[in-house]
């Protein structure tokens, strides 16, 4: 008869001959609901491809201070006014302003910035008639500020006036097109047709999104007040991308501007000459 003493000595020992085992190797069942060494890490640490692939547009932009992305108004023409047969009376024109485009300077204080744009505004001087002056706190604010965009320093110029100064602008003067309203037929019904002027100044200071590329314009007087929101187009979008040393890595025209539409008068400008003399 087996004594109760020697089955528990027999007990124990086939347990510590089985538990290394299951140290060693544990159970498939085990494995399978265990989860792994991977899982447990966080996921942020080990990026994935889709992760990792990433466009210029990604960039940290705050940790790079230079860097920008810039997003503007490209104002639409306006419609144009006609008489009863369609010859324009009032229609726009490309027409011209010089602007200095700085450049991203390294470690550059306010004294370099403001010799480097007068040495160019000098010149700029012999070029083009009554430009008006900029002080030495607008051209050092706009460099801290706006660098990226065209400083504007001439008034508007015509197409033949900006081909034939084109060729003699130094490196950091541009010519910046935009449309301007244009009467072909002088005075003749003016009093009818009005005109228009600028809706206001381009900003200043940090660069607000969705500004104007170029003043925008509305009408003041006559045919061009009274029509005004029938006159007016709907502005375009573009982006622009620039790295932390100042290249220009995209340039995206994201929505084209649509003009306004068109005005058509019951003038008759084969009889309007005439009524100008009575």
């Amino acid at each position: 008869m087996v004594c109760a003493s020697f089955l528990r000595r027999l007990s124990l020992a086939l347990l510590l001959a089985v538990a290394p085992l299951y140290g060693r190797n544990p159970p498939s069942k085990v494995l399978a609901n265990a989860p792994s060494a991977a899982h447990d890490r966080a996921p942020a640490t080990v990026p994935d491809e889709a992760s990792a692939a990433r466009g210029p547009a990604d960039g940290a932009i705050s940790t790079r201070p230079d860097a920008r992305t810039i997003t503007l108004k490209i104002p639409a023409p306006r419609g144009l006014i006609v008489d009863r047969d369609g010859e324009p009376l009032a229609q726009n024109q490309i027409a011209y302003q010089v602007a200095l485009q700085f450049r991203q300077f390294e470690n550059a204080d306010r004294d370099f910035v403001i010799q480097w744009a007068r040495t160019r505004l000098g010149l700029l001087q012999t070029l083009v008639k009554n430009a008006p002056l900029k002080t030495d706190d607008e051209l050092y604010d706009h460099y801290r500020h706006r660098r990226w965009l065209p400083l504007l320093v001439t008034g508007q110029i015509g197409e033949k006036e900006a081909r034939a100064i084109e060729s003699k602008l130094t490196a950091g003067l541009i010519l910046n097109p935009l449309y301007r309203r244009y009467y072909p037929q002088g005075e003749i019904a003016a009093h009818i047709i009005g005109y228009s002027g600028s809706v206001g100044k381009l900003p200043t200071g940090p660069i607000n999104f969705n500004e104007p590329l170029w003043e925008e314009s509305e009408g003041r007087a006559g045919l061009e007040k009274i029509f005004n929101s029938q006159l007016t187009g709907e502005p375009g979008m573009k982006k622009l991308l620039f790295d932390e040393n100042g290249n220009k890595l995209l340039e995206e025209q994201v929505k084209r501007p649509r003009p306004g539409g068109t005005l058509v008068t019951t003038l008759d400008l084969a009889w309007q000459p005439s009524w100008s003399l009575m």
